[in-house]
Parts: C-alpha cells; sequence; structure tokens
C-alpha cells in the first residue's frame, strides 16, 4: 500500500457527528436493577463495618485484660532478691509444650 492509499483511508473515516437528540430517560437510567445493586452494596459496606468494629473493641479489651494482668503478677510476685529475668525465655503466652 502506498502512502497516498493511506492518506485517502485515513481522509475518507467519518467522525461522529453530534446528535441533538436526548435519549429516552427510561433507556439510560438503571432502574430496579440498579437501585437493587446499590441498596445490597449499601447493606453489605454496614454489616462489615459494625464486624470490624466488634472485633476491635474485642482485641482492645483482650490487650487491656492481659496488661491489667501481667500488672497484677508483677506486684504479686515475692521480691527474694533474685536477679533472674525471665524476659529473654520468650513470651508466655499461657500454653504449655
Amino acid at each position: 500500500m502506498s502512502v497516498n492509499g493511506l492518506l485517502l483511508m485515513a481522509a475518507s473515516t467519518p467522525s461522529p457527528i453530534p446528535s441533538d437528540k436526548v435519549p429516552d430517560a427510561s433507556k439510560v437510567s438503571p432502574g430496579l436493577p440498579g437501585f437493587i445493586m446499590i441498596f445490597l452494596l449499601a447493606v453489605a459496606v454496614i454489616l462489615l463495618a459494625t464486624s470490624m468494629n466488634r472485633r476491635i473493641r474485642r482485641v482492645k479489651l483482650r490487650g487491656e485484660q492481659m496488661e491489667a494482668s501481667e500488672r497484677a503478677a508483677d506486684e504479686n510476685e515475692p521480691d527474694d532478691g533474685d536477679t533472674d529475668n525471665r524476659s529473654d525465655a520468650g513470651p508466655d503466652d499461657g500454653r504449655h509444650p
């Protein structure tokens, strides 16, 4: 194909012409299926946010309980002058091997 042929093909392709016609609103709007999908999406977001808040509260409460029990254990620990710290032994999660 020659350069002239390509130029002729490019010049002959029509460009879209804007239309003055406004489409019918019933053919363009999402209608009932769109409303249902948006409603279900909103319900899912609300349920997920509620679940996330519950889980965050539980984690926060467990952390506070663990800190309180550690403080109580430190206060009740007898002071016999033993300088052996168990901090290098690893975390004590209550499970026994």
